[in-house]
């Protein structure tokens, strides 16, 4: 019988295994089949030894019947959540030096305007328009690099999908998306509320000041 069988997954999660050719099953010596059942695990081989049975009572011993789940793809899955746990561990590491990094330096410099919020408010500026100038300021930095981080993350990913969507590269892939929303919204967002916190703060400071006495402090 000559016919084509559709594709199967038995060491990869995100592609489908390389080329095979099925030959006639052979008598004598160990043979190995496939079956591909819409069962549990374990009401599936529950059926098959009940359909072995019913042939030849004799073959039951020397039987074994091994789930996917529990042989190659688990030694697969077990890779992938190694691979994730450590690129999760760099990624918050990579998180928290920015988080840090922006807060000083965002910080610093909100401070160091204390002489110029007092002149804009000697000059009549509304304090409100200050507290809009500085954030400003502040996040406009940071808008831009995220943009610029966003656009060279997502030209990364593209070329890492590339490089890892070949037959005999690990399988690291299986349910990641090389262009997540949530996880690139969710980190700008992040860095722009640490921005307006380090801004807040010594900004709120500086305009409860008497503007003669931030003019005397420079």
């Amino acid at each position: 019988m000559i016919g084509i069988a559709r594709d199967v997954r038995t060491a990869s999660l995100s592609r489908p295994d390389a080329s095979y050719v099925y030959l006639p099953l052979e008598s004598g010596g160990r043979n190995h089949v496939m079956v591909r059942s819409a069962m549990a695990p374990r009401d599936g081989v529950t059926a098959i030894h009940q359909a072995v049975g019913s042939i030849d009572p004799t073959l039951l011993h020397d039987l074994q019947v091994t789930s996917l789940e529990d042989g190659p793809l688990r030694l697969t899955r077990s890779m992938i959540d190694v691979v994730a746990e450590f690129a999760a561990a760099l990624a918050a590491i990579a998180l928290a030096l920015a988080i840090a990094g922006i807060y000083g330096v965002v910080a610093y410099l909100t401070g160091g305007r204390r002489h110029e919020i007092g002149v804009r408010l000697v000059l009549g500026a509304r304090r409100a328009d200050v507290l809009r100038l500085v954030l400003i300021d502040g996040l406009s930095p940071v808008a831009f690099g995220a943009s610029a981080g966003i656009a060279l993350a997502l030209a990364l990913s593209a070329v890492l999908q590339s490089a890892l969507a070949f037959p005999e590269t690990p399988d690291v892939l299986f349910g990641v998306s090389a262009f997540d929303a949530v996880t690139f919204g969710g980190a700008t967002v992040l860095l722009g509320l640490v921005t307006l916190a380090a801004s807040a703060g010594p900004l709120w400071r500086a305009t409860r000041v008497d503007p003669v006495i931030a003019l005397r402090s420079t």
